[in-house]
């Protein structure tokens, strides 16, 4: 199943041509439990919108992004929980799985 983000993105390819705006990506949520990390899988962009930048120009980005978005979301988590925040360091030792069903996330724990 996806999950959906949506988040600030930015361009400057002189300074000229600048802007600020945002992406959507989509993707699959993984969690490696050995690692306490969050994965984001087949990544793809689904928009981008960046205020004051022409569409074709946007359009093209969009495409060199999504190949180096997948390359670099293939080795980097999105998120890893943090040992030294006890909350997060419990969740790490409990937390087996996380998926998303049906729009809703599935978490399975266990002890530790």
């Amino acid at each position: 199943a996806d999950i959906l983000l949506t988040l600030p993105a930015g361009i400057i390819a002189n300074e000229e041509l600048q802007g600020k705006g945002r992406t959507r990506i989509i993707g699959s949520v993984r969690y490696q439990a050995t690692e306490g990390a969050f994965y984001l899988d087949n990544p793809v962009i689904d928009q981008l919108q960046i205020d004051q930048v022409p569409e074709e120009i946007a359009a093209k980005a969009q495409k060199l992004l999504q190949k180096a978005l997948a390359k670099a979301l293939k080795q980097r988590p999105v998120y890893r929980l943090d040992d030294s925040d006890l909350q997060q360091k419990l969740a790490k030792a409990s937390l087996k799985s996380v998926e998303v069903k049906a729009q809703k996330l599935q978490i399975t724990v266990g002890a530790f």
